[in-house]
């Protein structure tokens, strides 16, 4: 490694914790979205991680409509931080390409895992309150702009396959083009890029490093997010 690479990882952006990622990413877009417009949006998380993320959003631009969605990640074999894709409860998926040809994955390995991730989908969401069906219900009553919110993205394989059920959503309930804003306080410029070329989103991030390894490493505390925590701002927000 070059002496100003060493340079670059250790001493790059890190946030304290999510809280403080959210505060920071709460003033970034509310540059980007006036007080007006924000009564056309609501603010979805990404469970479990993007949960407090996206709460702390929704606070501090002061957009009521809130609620989450739980996709999950589909990841190599014996490596569960590498995903090679995502999939929602419905069965809709993303697969990251690349990965998948480079790790010469079988498809009964990825069929198994596609049937283990929406069984684990089905139990979170019922622990959530069914949040899918709701989720689905709101999006198509008031057809609003969604600022969608995670506390990193990597590949963005969970970001893409929410979108793709949300556009999916709209096709079928004739809903028109639906703006969606990518909210996220870290995502790698190729993941940024892949987004807003590719998928024609906008992308808000604070950081879009060149270099990246993952998106604990922006973090100085980033302890595991548990479905215990979930409910209690479910609960809190008296949405269960």
């Amino acid at each position: 490694m070059r002496i100003e690479d060493k340079h670059n990882f250790r001493f790059h952006l890190r946030f304290r914790d999510r809280s403080a990622a959210a505060v920071v990413l709460s003033d970034l877009l509310a540059n980007k979205i006036s007080l007006k417009d924000r009564e056309n949006f609501m603010v979805v998380g990404i469970a479990r991680a993007g949960i407090i993320t996206a709460d702390i959003v929704s606070q501090k631009l002061q957009i009521s409509d809130f609620d989450i969605v739980v996709p999950r990640k589909l990841t190599l074999p014996n490596n569960n931080e590498q995903a090679i894709g995502a999939i929602m409860e419905d069965g809709t998926l993303y697969l990251v390409k690349w990965r998948l040809e480079e790790s010469l994955i079988s498809k009964e390995y990825l069929e198994r895992q596609k049937i283990d991730r929406m069984q684990q989908i089905m139990k979170r969401s019922e622990a959530y309150g069914y949040r899918a069906k709701r989720l689905a219900d709101q999006l198509v009553d008031h057809k609003k702009s969604v600022i969608l919110v995670d506390d990193g993205a990597s590949t963005g394989a969970t970001l893409i396959s929410v979108v793709k059920w949300i556009k999916k959503l709209d096709l079928k309930h004739g809903i028109p083009t639906r703006r969606i804003i990518i909210a996220v306080p870290v995502a790698p410029k190729p993941t940024a890029d892949l987004l807003r070329l590719e998928y024609n989103l906008e992308v808000q991030a604070v950081t879009s490093p060149s270099k990246f390894y993952s998106v604990q490493e922006f973090y100085q505390q980033f302890q595991e997010v548990t479905d215990g925590d979930v409910i209690g701002i479910l609960t809190q927000r008296g949405m269960i």
